[in-house]
């Protein structure tokens, strides 16, 4: 018994499947036929093991870096307002201008 990926054109044996819940290679559906599985299944898992493992990698470097980014500029920002805040605080308070010759 294996699982087909019909666009993948590889029978998976069931270990194989499992761990993904889907095509490995792909991520597609597959179906349950009765035959073995490919002569190519183990090196193809091999390379979508790999392939998984570098984009969870690449994701988990990804979120890192959002999470410094947003901590760093939100730290950049709370100083830049609290600048503001003590430069608008300190002008002088003054009457607006108004026309007198209405």
């Amino acid at each position: 018994m294996s699982y087909e990926c019909a666009h993948c054109d590889v029978r998976w044996w069931p270990f194989q499947y499992q761990e993904f819940d889907a095509c490995p290679k792909c991520g597609g559906g597959t179906r349950r036929v009765q035959e073995p599985g490919s002569f190519n299944a183990e090196a193809e898992y091999v390379k979508a093991l790999a392939k998984r493992r570098e984009r969870d990698e690449r994701k988990a470097k990804d979120v890192a870096f959002a999470e410094y980014y947003a901590a760093h500029c939100h730290e950049q920002t709370s100083a830049f307002e609290a600048e503001v805040r003590e430069e608008l605080n300190a002008l002088p308070i003054t009457e607006p201008r108004r026309n007198l010759a209405a």
